[in-house]
């Protein structure tokens, strides 16, 4: 499963497992739509830290990087595996 597939599953199935959406297109607003608030970005960067053992610093915590599935897929791709040597 590509990132962006694994992050709309998370999103769909865990976020928001009332059945409101099946699926999210990949560059839908989830932060202007009110599909992510500030609980759900809380447990997404945990998912996200867990799934794909990677940091994400509290300084990558901002609105370019969780508007949209893109967006959070493109943070995964930047942010260093926690099995890097620091300085590497």
């Amino acid at each position: 499963m590509e990132t962006a597939d694994a992050v709309q599953h998370f999103i769909v199935t865990e976020l928001l497992g009332d059945g409101e959406f099946n699926e999210i297109p990949h560059d839908y607003d989830l932060l202007d739509n009110g599909v992510i608030d500030s609980l759900h970005l809380l447990r997404l960067i945990d998912w996200l830290n867990r799934h794909f053992d990677v940091v994400i610093d509290s300084l990558e915590i901002s609105p370019e990087n969780f508007r949209s599935i893109e967006d959070i897929a493109g943070l995964i791709s930047r942010s260093p595996s926690r099995s890097t040597p620091a300085g590497v």
